[in-house]
């Protein structure tokens, strides 16, 4: 009884805090993305997929720099949704005219598709299926995050 108590305190070890990517599990192509109830739709392209980000700019960890870095070098259907204030997600709009760029919380992202923490990315086959993703704060990680996407599809440049 008493070896059971003292490893007691290392069973946090054991269970990770954040969740695991559900590889091949589908995302859910309709969401809901904030309080105010507005929703999404994901439709990856039919040919090399999306990349979605979830980011925040009240996250310390949330690099801005990894998302330009990305948009220099991918031309991947791209979802960007970030808690911050409408004024950021306008000219976050401008700057990447590409990009599907929502006002999203974090809160209501938790509840609707388990977003636990941000920086967070997903990479989604053709299909909708979740091929990689995780945490992320600059490009390097993040090129390994969605590796799956660049080694099948190289850029994701459709006009190739």
């Amino acid at each position: 009884m008493i070896s059971n108590q003292k490893k007691d305190h290392m069973r946090f070890l054991k269970n990770p805090t954040v969740a695991d990517v559900a590889i091949g599990e589908y995302l859910s192509n309709t969401f809901t993305i904030n309080r105010m109830g507005s929703t999404v739709t994901i439709k990856p392209d039919p040919k090399t997929g999306a990349v979605i980000f979830f980011m925040s700019t009240t996250c310390k960890d949330c690099n801005f720099e990894a998302i330009e870095a990305y948009s220099e070098q991918f031309q991947f259907k791209t979802y960007l949704f970030v808690d911050g204030k409408q004024s950021f997600i306008d000219e976050l709009r401008e700057k990447y005219k590409s990009f599907i760029i929502e006002q999203a919380d974090i809160s209501t992202l938790y509840t609707e598709i388990n977003i636990e923490v941000v920086p967070w990315v997903y990479a989604l086959n053709s299909m909708g299926q979740i091929v990689s993703g995780g945490i992320f704060n600059n490009i390097d990680r993040l090129r390994v995050k969605i590796a799956p996407l660049i080694d099948v599809f190289g850029t994701g440049d459709t006009s190739e």
